[in-house]
């Protein structure tokens, strides 16, 4: 990325060739983008060109890698007169999962305001469970669970479990192989898109190893900029509102 930018900033007749050559842009996943690549989409613009950017700040979850959500968020500061039009309506989901995924994402300061509704009102209830710990009765319980889903007819395929960290399903993965059971499972990020007909999402405990997970950054780079711990859990929520 750096290296096309010095080249289209080094050559113009190189930049103009791309500018001419791409009349319409469009940027998908927007609320994933970083610095690097809103400079690359303004490199390309010019003013017999057009830009649609598609996105859901809700699901900004890559900070860590550097992308941004006031991109998407404050889109007129970045590209002068946007029309922006908000899409509303969750064709994947039943209203049981939107409405407990708006209830979680609206406790964010950045965000756009939007009222998402479910195109359809057959939900299932979602179901808590509070283990004593983890390693005791949690792991048992969703062992539990999934025999009683295969009982009920469900292949390895339709069940997910979702975690936060690797680590947290260290002990699971003990106890599956002990009693040969064998559950697709990603950590959120990886798991980003796909759908189950049960989702089990373990490790709701905080800490450095559960979820939410709100650590300092690095020593050194916490000298140069301190980190902004309500940054961090906005993204926790909107990493929470994927995982729903």
């Amino acid at each position: 990325m750096l290296k096309t930018l010095a080249l289209l900033d080094k050559d113009p007749s190189i930049k103009k060739h791309y500018q001419d050559r791409f009349k319409y842009i469009l940027v998908d996943e927007f609320q994933d983008v970083n610095s690097l690549q809103v400079k690359l989409i303004k490199e390309l613009l010019t003013e017999d060109s057009s830009l649609m950017c598609v996105g859901d700040d809700w699901q900004s979850i890559y900070g860590w890698r550097g992308s941004e959500v006031d991109y998407i968020v404050n889109f007129e500061k970045y590209f002068d007169n946007p029309k922006i039009i908000k899409y509303d309506l969750n064709y994947r989901s039943q209203n049981t999962i939107v409405n407990a995924s708006n209830e979680v994402i609206k406790n964010n300061k950045r965000k756009i305001d939007k009222e998402i509704k479910s195109f359809t009102n057959k939900g299932k209830k979602i179901y808590l469970y509070m283990a004593t710990k983890e390693e005791e009765d949690g792991v048992d319980k969703v062992c539990e669970l999934i025999n009683t889903f295969k009982q009920n007819g469900y292949k390895k395929e339709d069940i997910l479990i979702l975690y936060r960290k690797h680590v947290m399903f260290e002990q699971y993965a003990k106890k599956f192989n002990e009693n040969d059971i064998s559950v697709p499972h990603k950590t959120i990020h990886s798991a980003k898109g796909l759908e189950a007909k049960a989702v089990i999402i373990i490790g709701l405990i905080g800490g450095n190893y559960g979820f939410p997970t709100i650590w300092g950054d690095d020593s050194i780079f916490e000298i140069i900029k301190k980190t902004d711990h309500e940054l961090k859990m906005e993204e926790e929520r909107r990493l929470f509102y994927v995982a729903i």
